[in-house]
């Protein structure tokens, strides 16, 4: 990975790390970012910033109480602040596209009277109904296969029209369906890619076999700013503890992904 780093800052290449979730970008490349940060143009742009209209299923209800949030509004306002924060210590200001999380995401076909109707039960009009077996599946639903060219779309607009530039983004481990989805966006922009091993399901999954051998992907290891990138992990304290089961974990190397 070094030689990578040096021809990026070498080359004053433009890099837009784009992250699900507030978080992902600092749990799972945290030590990358910090390398990267001012000597190379950064752009963070976090996707999925918003809990739609915080009508909560179960799971989603689960995920506040873990959060010890008040309400799924609540949440993602310090969950933005928290990001806002991190990201400062760094000099970046992070891009937010505020769709709607996984866990609180709607079928959009539904019409509005249906939708009142189900309203005391919204599991029957999530996307996603369950954390275990819908969100963490991997597969995604019809929707939002739209939403990957939308999101393809959206990324563009904070490309350098130069071409000088390096996208990197998740490789998708544990199947969270919101980090499928900014994979998927983004490898319409391979070569330009890199992956990174999503934090913490790297520690209890293998990544996609099949995704690595069709888009020719070898893995590169990144051993330094392990201190830095723990230290940044500890301000987003609503989801530190509930994410980060042993802090010692944020200190092994990080792993990408790149074109072989």
């Amino acid at each position: 990975m070094d030689k990578i780093i040096q021809k990026i800052i070498k080359n004053k290449t433009t890099c837009v790390l784009v992250s699900p979730h507030m978080d992902d970008v600092i749990f799972s490349a945290g030590g990358l970012l910090s390398e990267l940060a001012g000597k190379v143009p950064v752009k963070v742009v976090n996707v999925f910033t918003s809990p739609g209209d915080g009508i909560s299923t179960l799971s989603a209800r689960a995920f506040l109480k873990q959060c010890r949030a008040v309400s799924p509004q609540r949440l993602f306002e310090n969950r933005k602040k928290e990001d806002e924060k991190a990201l400062s210590i760094l000099n970046i200001r992070p891009v937010y596209l505020d769709k709607t999380d996984a866990l609180w995401r709607k079928n959009n076909s539904v019409d509005r009277f249906t939708f009142r109707l189900l309203k005391l039960m919204p599991e029957l009009v999530s996307l996603y109904p369950t954390y275990r077996f819908h969100v963490s599946s991997g597969r995604l639903h019809t929707q939002d296969r739209i939403l990957c060219k939308l999101l393809a779309w959206e990324i563009k607009k904070h490309l350098p029209k130069d071409g000088n530039y390096m996208i990197f983004c998740p490789l998708g481990m544990g199947g969270h369906v919101d980090h499928v989805i900014v994979r998927d966006a983004c490898s319409g922009f391979a070569p330009k890619v890199i992956y990174w091993s999503d934090y913490p399901y790297l520690l209890e999954n293998h990544p996609d076999q099949d995704f690595i051998k069709k888009n020719r992907l070898k893995s590169e290891s990144l051993y330094y700013h392990k201190s830095e990138r723990l230290m940044l992990s500890r301000v987003y304290q609503t989801q530190f503890e509930q994410v980060v089961h042993c802090p010692e974990t944020l200190e092994l190397p990080e792993i990408y992904y790149v074109k072989n």
